[in-house]
């Protein structure tokens, strides 16, 4: 037997085969579990691996598009606010780390000269010197820590800005985010946290000083020695300074750089312009006026002054200036303008620009916001979308449109036409990019793209037609925005706009039919930049309508336009009102009100050649007479004289939609007015009542009133009623329609007693006797 060396013992073989064998299992077991730890660790490996390649592969899937704008539009929105965010952050944080250190630093350094010089202050008898430099330091220690200060709480101001959107939907944080950054902007944090180092270089100023000071008090080679380092460190921060204010790409760019280049040309600009409006230019506007009127060969009495000039030529026609038709001036903008605006300016995207784009034309600017740098950036990413042919003489004219441009060119043409009315407003005076296209390549451009790039090049050019009512509604908002030279210009375009509706009347909303009023009355007179601006102007339908028809007796007036083109606008416009389908009104406006402007309209037209077109063609916008609308005022013998015009003419007229719209408009127009029609007229009342639709109702309404029942007594009168049956006709029309049941009862009541009409009462005796029971059933 062995002795084991460890204790001296003594093992059998059968002890000494069992160690062994526990030694061999311990080595096996450990051997198997680090085996499984390597298999763990490359499974773990693998499985990584296999995460990051998915990763990878769902990187690289194309995207599925978005459908809804406002969705796809925030999805980019927060990918470049949180880059934005980073970058802004970042930029912060090692400012305000770094203000920190240094103002720890500082601290103590400016503490232990304090403290050296303590001892020297005395409550009486210190030396002016000494206390110079004490108060000096403790300034500069007093700045220091304030910056500290200042720098903690930008380290919360951060950490409160960059929680935004962390609840809610996409859009929700959205604009919660774009609402902080526009509070960041709006309250001057850039210049805020650009003062905690401007802090920090006070103190060190101030510190040197002191420093320079007390060491005069010590020895006088000491202090020459700190006084010409300080001297020459503010002369060269001094020199630094300027350099930057000289040459904005000056790299040596400082806190205090901001503050002065915001200061001086400010003050310098106020008291310039403000010795020119007091002093140099009345003298300027007296001698214009004295060389001009020195100058003429036929004298003529002359004002210096241009206001009085203005009031001497006021009797002569001129174009109307622009003025506000809507109140308030603006609506509320839209919620998301902020955010749309800053992406513009940020970001250099195409895809963030496009999609930017989209939202413009569906949202409310406000008038007070500077949209130029939104403008320009679309203006230049628009033309990165076609292919441009340079001139001799510089211009640019657009040839065609690179591969698959033509979505984003439509996209940012759309948005640039929706922001070019800013352009004209009272603040911003420059005039937008004009735009040329060479009309035989035009042609191969898609017919979308084709209406976008007509309108940059200022042509109404309207896209009508099925499945087109997006560009439609798009452009009827945006042509107003349309600069024209003059009114010659203007007129001409008008026309084209006319012309388009020749062969297609488009479906419209109330909004879009808004649109297009608010479009008429633009070529007829100017609107204000910030009507132009709204959106949604359904509201102001009747305020347009009588907008309109003020501007087309004014130019009627002065014969600027024919008759002719009066009666299309007003055709053209009635059509839109009455194609089916279209539900155009705005009813929060009574029917009488756009009743009476009609009437007022057609009482006021010159009576010229031409008149009576323009006066069938409002019929279109006539609305049916029902007992429920209230009587107009005013007189009505323009009916007259218009309905003895078609009575000449009625053996050539062409009973057409039109001539029967207006016709029935001119017999409303008497039941508005509770006139009867005139004896010479009743062949045609007669002919009205047998047509179908609304003009026999109207016909039938005046048949029924009482100051017609004489018609029926008169011996010639009644005959010629007696041959038309018109009892019978009137029976018909108050069988269909409730409201005659009253009159047709009435009149019954009064032709019974006639005894040439009873066997006429007797035809349609079941009928009539159905009237009146319904209408004691009423009762």
């Amino acid at each position: 037997m062995d002795p084991l060396p460890s204790d001296g013992r003594f093992f059998s073989d059968n002890e000494r085969l069992i160690k062994t064998l526990q030694a061999c299992f311990a080595d096996l077991v450990r051997n198997q579990e680090e085996q499984m730890k390597r298999q763990d660790n490359q499974a773990r490996v693998q499985e990584e691996q296999a995460v990051k390649l998915q990763q990878a592969i769902e990187a690289l899937k194309p995207k599925v598009p978005v459908t809804d704008k406002k969705t796809a539009f925030w999805s980019a929105y927060k990918t470049l606010a949180d880059e934005h965010d980073r970058e802004f952050q970042q930029k912060y944080s090692t400012d305000l780390d770094t203000a920190l250190i240094f103002a720890g630093l500082f601290s103590a350094v400016a503490s232990a000269f304090i403290i050296q010089i303590q001892p020297q202050i005395q409550p009486r008898g210190t030396r002016l010197v000494i206390l110079l430099a004490q108060n000096l330091l403790y300034l500069s220690l007093f700045s220091t820590l304030l910056a500290a200060l200042l720098a903690v709480l930008g380290k919360q101001w951060l950490m409160y800005y960059l929680s935004a959107g962390e609840r809610g939907t996409i859009e929700a944080r959205g604009l919660e985010r774009q609402r902080k950054f526009d509070g960041i902007r709006r309250w001057k944090f850039d210049a805020v946290m650009q003062t905690f180092p401007l802090l920090l270089q006070i103190g060190l100023f101030l510190f040197s000083a002191a420093l320079s000071i007390y060491l005069w008090t010590v020895h006088i080679s000491l202090a020459i020695i700190v006084f010409s380092f300080t001297s020459l460190g503010f002369v060269s921060y001094t020199a630094l300074l300027i350099s930057t204010i000289a040459s904005p790409d000056s790299p040596f760019q400082t806190p205090l750089v901001l503050l002065v280049t915001w200061l001086a040309p400010t003050s310098l600009w106020l008291k310039s312009r403000l010795l020119f409006n007091k002093a140099i230019a009345p003298f300027l506007w007296l001698v214009h006026g004295l060389s001009m009127a020195c100058s003429s060969p036929n004298p003529k009495p002359r004002n210096v002054l241009p206001v009085f000039q203005a009031q001497f030529n006021q009797a002569s026609y001129k174009e109307d200036e622009a003025r506000d038709i809507f109140s308030p001036a603006i609506p509320e903008p839209s919620p998301e303008v902020p955010a749309v605006s800053w992406v513009l300016e940020t970001s250099t995207d195409p895809r963030m620009i496009n999609l930017a784009a989209e939202m413009v034309v569906h949202l409310q600017w406000p008038s007070t916001i500077d949209v130029r740098p939104q403008l320009n950036r679309l203006h230049d990413s628009l033309l990165r979308c076609f292919d441009y042919l340079r001139t001799s003489d510089g211009t640019s004219i657009l040839v065609g449109i690179q591969d698959g441009m033509t979505l984003p060119a439509i996209h940012l043409g759309r948005a640039y036409c929706a922001l070019r009315w800013a352009l004209t407003s009272g603040k911003m005076q420059p005039a937008h990019q004009t735009f040329h296209y060479a009309h035989t390549d035009i042609k191969m451009l898609s017919p979308e793209l084709t209406n976008v790039v007509r309108n940059l090049a200022g042509e109404p050019a309207v896209l009508l037609g099925d499945g087109r009512e997006q560009a439609t509604k798009w452009a009827l908002r945006t042509i107003p925005s349309i600069i024209y030279p003059d009114l010659n210009s203007r007129y001409k375009h008008l026309e084209y706009f006319l012309n388009q509706f020749n062969k297609d009347i488009p479906t419209l909303d109330s909004q879009s039919f808004a649109d297009y009023l608010f479009c008429i009355n633009n070529f007829l007179s100017l609107n204000s930049p910030c009507d132009i601006g709204w959106i949604n102007k359904r509201q102001f339908q009747t305020s347009l309508l009588d907008c309109i028809f003020h501007g087309l007796l004014t130019h009627l007036e002065h014969k600027t336009i024919s008759m002719f083109t009066a009666a299309r606008i007003i055709e053209t416009t009635g059509l839109l009102a009455t194609k089916e389908g279209n539900h155009v009104w705005h009813y929060e406006n009574s029917h009488s009100t756009r009743q009476s402007i009609i009437h007022k309209f057609c009482s006021s037209v010159p009576q010229i050649h031409g008149w009576l077109d323009v006066v069938l063609a409002t019929g279109l916008l006539t609305e049916t007479y029902y007992p429920g609308i209230p009587s107009c005022s005013g007189d009505p013998a323009w009916i007259y004289r218009a309905l003895d015009s078609v009575d000449n003419f009625a053996h050539t007229l062409e009973w057409d939609h039109i001539t029967i719209s207006g016709i029935n408009g001119l017999f409303s127009a008497l039941l508005h007015h509770g006139a009867a029609p005139a004896k010479q007229h009743i062949h045609l009342v007669l002919h009205a009542l047998s047509l179908p639709g609304p003009i026999s109702t109207t016909a039938a309404y005046l048949l029924l009133q009482e100051n017609v029942a004489g018609w029926y007594q008169d011996v010639q009168l009644g005959s010629i009623l007696q041959e038309a049956d018109v009892w019978s006709s009137l029976i018909g029309a108050a069988l269909r329609n409730g409201d005659l049941h009253q009159p047709c009862v009435v009149l019954g009541n009064t032709l019974v007693g006639i005894p040439s009409w009873q066997p006429f009462i007797l035809e349609e005796l079941g009928s009539w006797i159905t009237i009146f029971f319904c209408q004691e059933a009423k009762k």
